[in-house]
């Protein structure tokens, strides 16, 4: 990251800082005031360089996101112990395309997905809980099974920014930070080995949740993930109660 240099003008540079809070990390964005550039290995004045074991909700590492360091970068980070989201998967083929709704919520290691049609209606409900899958829809039977090792979101069909935990280097062709709509993002160009996908990913650094994905096979759009609306950092007890 590079920053303007010039008389005793100084320059803000955005960086991201990583912060252990409540246990889990997260990843924020914070502008800071950098003094002139300094030769190379030289300490920039009143930014001592931060080091493990500090005291909780201190900075700990400064970190440039880019496609070396982005794997580091998403190793570190962590979903919220609660949160729901809205997200639509709309699928593409010659003439034509589908769409998908779910809205996921996640609390205390549970996490419960409702399926919707076209009108908004529930067509299922899953809750996953204790390695176990309890399906039904609008009323009983519920149906119970082994939890797919795969996850509750890719069992549904959902992408997430975990997918990138299983790649390497080579696969990562660009990570940059962005601010799109007066919020930060991690934005990631990178290719699939498994399903042959070349992917875009917009990771918030808000909720660490993928929140926007297009998937391309060769020239032809595969399908694309958006969150509806804000992820919330709530979830009702009542949507994991069994029917």
């Amino acid at each position: 990251m590079g920053w303007l240099v010039g008389g005793s003008i100084l320059a803000l540079a955005a960086v991201f800082m990583v912060y252990w809070i409540s246990g889990g990390f997260f990843i924020a964005i914070r502008d800071i005031e950098l003094p002139l550039a300094t030769p190379s290995g030289q300490q920039l004045p009143g930014n001592p360089t931060p080091t493990w074991g500090q005291p909780p909700s201190t900075p700990i590492a400064r970190v440039e996101v880019n496609a070396d360091s982005l794997l580091s970068v998403l190793k570190e980070m962590k979903r919220a112990e609660t949160y729901s989201v809205s997200v639509a998967v709309e699928h593409f083929w010659q003439g034509g395309s589908g769409v998908n709704r779910h809205t996921v919520y996640h609390k205390n290691g549970m996490t419960k997905i409702e399926k919707y049609n076209d009108v908004g209606a529930v067509i299922y409900n899953k809750l996953y809980a204790d390695g176990m899958t309890f399906a039904w829809t609008d009323r009983p039977p519920v149906h119970t099974a082994q939890t797919d090792p795969v996850g509750s979101d890719s069992a549904e069909g959902i992408p997430t920014y975990e997918n990138l935990l299983y790649a390497d280097r080579r696969q990562i062709q660009e990570a940059t930070f962005v601010i799109e709509g007066n919020r930060p993002f991690i934005y990631v160009e990178w290719t699939d080995d498994v399903s042959g996908y070349r992917l875009q990913y917009w990771i918030s650094t808000e909720f660490n949740l993928l929140e926007r994905a297009v998937a391309y096979q060769d020239t032809e759009k595969a399908y694309a993930m958006t969150v509806e609306g804000i992820p919330s950092r709530e979830a009702d007890d009542a949507r994991f109660v069994l029917p």
